[in-house]
């Protein structure tokens, strides 16, 4: 044993360790494995921004030039740099809004930012300058949620029939609608079920998926905006999902306290989870793809293992429910934000 944890604590890269520990003491890696990979992988906090919005912070990405963007109850937008010798410093300050921003997502081919609020409208920025390049509104309750997929094409989800709106990422107008067929949709009694909370596009841009109030996810075609199949497991509301690198699994989570993860391909779930002791917020895969957070409103954030399918680290920076978490684009930092109105970034040890 001695022998085993001295070689674990030798290496750099905890995967050649538990190789190398497997070829001298299969037993050993065998007992040894999960507090291996739980030393490995590690959110350790970095910088604190109290106050960064005058009310609770709702949304947060990372722009591939480095950018946080935040959304907040408070009507605004702000985009921040980060560095770790100078901390996180607000660079814009986005208003316009008349209601609470809902959602702010950087377009990962652009310098364009795309928003949603309390007030049903989406509204497109110029990320460099603040600048507002369009407002569109698009009826009471109708965008909850954005996400950008390839080549800047921009899906909105909310409405009370499962359907995810396509809208253009430069006048923010409606391109149309992929639909759940009224088979599916007649599954859900209520119309306030139906409601959909949160969209995902998948990185290779075949696919869309959605997360409504009832716990459905449904995912469709990007290429004919046809529905493909449904994602069955969560009994209440999904409020954040999103791929993996790969595009080939989905990750959910949901107020059941259950993070799900789906083969995208297919729908058929892989893997539930579970860890936090109250609703699961919001989820970020890893850009490399070997964990993903989320964030709950049990005030905490979690690290997590994806190939082993364990919870590797959890931090308690927040005082209050975190509904956002982001990774930064190389994978190094990550960042969350919460009803406390604190933006906190970490530094990430991840294997």
């Amino acid at each position: 044993l001695p022998e085993c944890l001295g070689r674990l604590e030798s290496r750099s890269a905890a995967g050649r360790a538990l190789t190398r520990l497997r070829e001298l003491r299969p037993g050993c890696a065998l007992n040894w494995h999960r507090s291996a990979w739980n030393d490995a992988m590690r959110l350790i906090p970095e910088h604190g921004v109290t106050n960064a919005h005058s009310d609770g912070i709702w949304s947060i990405d990372w722009a591939p030039n480095g950018t946080i963007v935040t959304g907040s109850c408070d009507e605004t937008i702000k985009t921040w740099s980060r560095s770790s010798g100078e901390g996180i410093n607000n660079v814009h300050t986005l208003s316009g809004h008349k209601l609470g921003v809902l959602s702010a997502r950087a377009d990962p081919s652009s310098d364009v930012i795309a928003s949603t609020s309390l007030d049903s409208s989406v509204r497109i920025w110029n990320m460099a300058t603040g600048e507002c390049l369009a407002d569109e509104e698009h009826g009471a309750a109708e965008v909850w949620n954005v996400a950008f997929g390839r080549d800047g094409l921009l899906v909105a989800a909310g409405g009370g029939r499962h359907n995810v709106k396509i809208v253009d990422g430069k006048s923010a107008k409606q391109l149309g609608v992929m639909e759940v067929p009224a088979a599916i949709q007649s599954e859900t009694g209520k119309k306030s079920e139906r409601f959909v909370l949160s969209v995902a596009v998948s990185p290779n841009g075949k696919r869309v998926a959605s997360g409504s109030m009832d716990g459905s996810v449904n995912v469709f075609d990007v290429a004919t905006g046809k529905y493909l199949h449904k994602c069955e497991g969560h009994a209440m509301p999904v409020r954040s999902l999103a791929f993996t690198p790969d595009s080939r699994v989905l990750i959910t989570c949901s107020d059941d306290m259950h993070i799900h993860m789906y083969d995208s391909e297919h729908g058929s779930l892989i893997a539930s989870l579970s860890g936090h002791s109250s609703w699961v917020l919001s989820v970020a895969p890893s850009p490399n793809g070997s964990s993903f957070l989320t964030g709950s409103s049990d005030q905490s954030v979690k690290l997590w293992d994806y190939h082993n399918r364990i919870c590797a680290h959890t931090v308690n920076q927040h005082t209050d429910q975190v509904w956002g978490v982001a990774w930064h684009p190389e994978g190094t930092y990550a960042a969350s934000v919460g009803d406390d109105k604190l933006l906190c970034t970490y530094e990430t040890s991840t294997v």
